[in-house]
């Protein structure tokens, strides 16, 4: 692969942003798969009681996608490469922290919510980075994080559940930041300025947005922290008067945090709201799937783990093909390819009974996992490319969101849907039932996700062909 070198090095080598912004990724996405698997080990030693460990996870969630939006616009007034070396830096001290001095669960919430922090700087500029850096290939670039995304998802809990195994969890965990550390150093090193755009910052906005999204986060984890009904529905009545006042503020300020502009731009707003989707319909039935083998299959963990596998091994590895292939074609076409895909693979979720083979579960996977290959490196590069470069941390930080509030939803949907149709006198059937309603719920917003891509394929797929016959 023939990278030119970008303007955004000091010196070296043109791959060397592409090295440096994909080893971050993998600093920033290792901890949160990592602790995952760790945190019942972690659970173990310090003593503390499983159901506040469940919490621990909520604040990460929580934090990570209440601030991705506003390091994004951050990143756009002070330059890319700061927030990026800060979020490093910021991950390799926690880390080295966590490792030494926690003890109980308050010093794990804390140190998981700076984990946090540090990830939510690096993934709200990394993509606007990448895009930056490499205008001319905007689509291979977005590949090839979806690569390191999928490939820290899928091999960060495995590889930190062997070394919590041979070596502990502390030592587990402080893999990550070797990671941290690598990009830290080269970014220092090498990492120049990208255009950047100051302006006044925007606090009420932003404090308007924290409340906002932090509100809507909480109240969709209701049910996992146990939230009394009445305390949601108060959540969601807060989540409702703050974004009205968000939307005026935004409105009306000088430099937005976010400029609403933006949402005129139908590929920004359909890519945004198709994005929103793809991660809901994955997170949804991904959450559900290691439930139907584990408790209706009778499966081992270890067996699960290695069905479900297949979704990010087969996302990780088209993600880099598929990127090179829009560059020279267009997204449109991949993006309707995809979403018909994946509703082929989650009709058959919606045909599992008990006695279905698991080789059907995980050739549905495998299925679902080509269409998000498909997908998600050419809508973000989409994305990306629809905005003008000083917005590029905002729409960085937009594509942040959307996976951390679409994962959020999916699995707010699974759990209320299996909640209502469980009962402890037919617990085993009804929760198939409940599954099976989960699952078609996710074909029908998957269903959605086709006609939003079509829309987009017929106006501006059919564009592109009709330019280049003319030219």
């Amino acid at each position: 692969m023939n990278l030119s070198g970008p303007g955004c090095l000091r010196r070296g080598p043109g791959w060397l942003t592409f090295v440096i912004a994909l080893v971050g990724t993998v600093s920033a996405f290792y901890p949160h798969g990592a602790l995952n698997v760790l945190l019942p080990v972690i659970a173990k030693e310090l003593a503390i009681d499983t159901d506040l460990i469940v919490i621990i996870n909520i604040f990460y969630s929580l934090i990570s996608g209440v601030l991705t939006l506003p390091f994004g616009r951050l990143g756009d007034r002070i330059g890319y490469q700061k927030l990026f070396i800060w979020g490093q830096g910021v991950l390799v001290v926690v880390t080295a922290l966590t490792t030494v001095f926690a003890r109980n669960f308050i010093s794990l919430v804390l140190f998981r919510s700076a984990l946090a922090v540090g990830a939510a700087m690096v993934q709200s500029v990394v993509q606007a980075m990448l895009s930056q850096a490499y205008p001319g290939k905007r689509g291979r670039m977005m590949g090839l994080y979806s690569m390191a995304v999928s490939y820290s998802g899928a091999f960060s809990p495995l590889i930190s559940g062997v070394l919590s195994e041979t070596v502990g969890w502390r030592l587990a965990l402080a893999f990550g930041g070797v990671f941290g550390i690598i990009a830290l150093v080269l970014g220092v090193l090498f990492l120049g300025k990208f255009a950047c755009k100051p302006t006044r910052s925007d606090r009420l906005g932003t404090a308007l947005l924290v409340v906002t999204l932090g509100t809507l986060m909480v109240a969709l984890n209701a049910r996992t922290i146990t939230i009394p009904t009445y305390l949601m529905i108060s959540l969601l009545a807060v989540f409702a008067v703050s974004l009205f006042f968000f939307i005026r503020v935004e409105n009306r300020a000088e430099a937005p945090l976010l400029d609403f502009k933006l949402l005129k731009n139908k590929q920004f707003a359909l890519g945004f709201v198709g994005c929103l989707l793809g991660y809901l319909v994955s997170s949804g039935t991904n959450t559900a799937l290691p439930f139907f083998v584990q408790d209706i299959k009778f499966q081992t963990a270890t067996v699960s783990s290695l069905c479900t596998m297949g979704f990010s091994f087969m996302m990780g590895t088209l993600g880099p093909f598929t990127g090179g292939w829009c560059d020279r074609k267009g997204p449109f076409r991949y993006m309707l390819a995809a979403m018909v895909i994946q509703a082929l693979a989650v009709v058959g979720y919606c045909t599992l009974t008990e006695n279905s083979p698991l080789a059907l579960v995980i050739v549905c996977v495998v299925i679902y996992g080509i269409g998000g290959g498909l997908f998600y490196a050419p809508v973000t590069s989409m994305v990306m490319g629809s905005v003008p470069a000083n917005s590029g941390g905002v729409a960085s930080g937009m594509m942040s969101t959307a996976r951390n509030l679409g994962s959020g939803i999916g699995i707010t949907i699974f759990s209320i849907v299996v909640g209502l149709t469980a009962r402890e006198d037919v617990a085993f059937n009804n929760y198939i039932v409940g599954q099976r309603i989960d699952m078609f719920i996710m074909l029908g917003l998957n269903i959605l996700n086709i006609i939003i891509m079509a829309v987009l394929y017929m106006t501006f797929g059919r564009q592109k062909k009709t330019t280049q016959a003319e030219s």
